[in-house]
């Protein structure tokens, strides 16, 4: 891999899968606070969260990151950890399952 960060400053989004998939790639990402992000994705410990997509907030927040390697290692960890564990298609599939099966009963 070419990356250690990914950079998606959005202005608005729905449930942007390019930022679960760059998690699961174990990369840092610097995003804005939109749409379906802001519920699962933890500032500082997947990445960054920027206020606005500006060249500055961005720059900051990539100094930020780049000069600090061990908790750049720890947010891309934990960042592929929680990607794994809740959003590969397998796990997904299952959740997806009980609800159905679920709403069937009922």
């Amino acid at each position: 891999m070419n990356s250690d960060v990914f950079l998606f400053p959005s202005y608005g989004e729905g449930m942007p899968n390019a930022v679960l998939e760059a998690m699961a790639a174990g990369l840092v990402t610097v995003t804005t606070p939109v749409g379906g992000l802001v519920d699962f994705f933890n500032d500082n410990v997947h990445g960054v969260f920027i206020n606005r997509p500006g060249a500055d907030e961005i720059i900051s927040a990539l100094e930020n990151i780049l000069s600090t390697p061990e908790k750049m290692l720890a947010m891309a960890i934990k960042s592929h950890h929680f990607a794994r564990s809740n959003f590969y298609s397998d796990i997904v599939a299952t959740r997806l399952m009980n609800i159905f099966n679920k709403t069937i009963r009922n």
